[in-house]
């Protein structure tokens, strides 16, 4: 039933794209913030943002890699961007 009336809502929205994303004040992701990227693919959005105001750590940038790597290798064409504090507003706040 879901899947019927996502066919239907994107056969009324073809040649569009549709951008998505979350905003966190932190450094880190959670699981449930990258799940929440996966079910975006899922629906067919086209970019996906991560922004913080500060900079995500090393070790959230490479679960971003691995989400990437793991939606091109299930045929989702969604791109990810992180974006930090200094491409936001500047400057990065600490």
């Amino acid at each position: 039933m879901i899947r019927l009336k996502l066919n239907l809502i994107s056969s009324s929205y073809q040649n569009k794209k549709f951008f998505a994303g979350e905003c966190k004040t932190g450094s880190k992701l959670g699981d449930k913030d990258l799940a929440t990227a996966r079910l975006a693919a899922e629906f067919g959005i086209h970019h996906y943002y991560f922004c913080t105001i500060k900079r995500f750590d090393i070790e959230t940038h490479g679960k971003i890699r691995a989400l990437k790597k793991d939606l091109a290798a299930n045929n989702y064409s969604m791109t990810i961007e992180a974006l930090n504090g200094k491409k936001l507003i500047g400057d990065v706040v600490e």
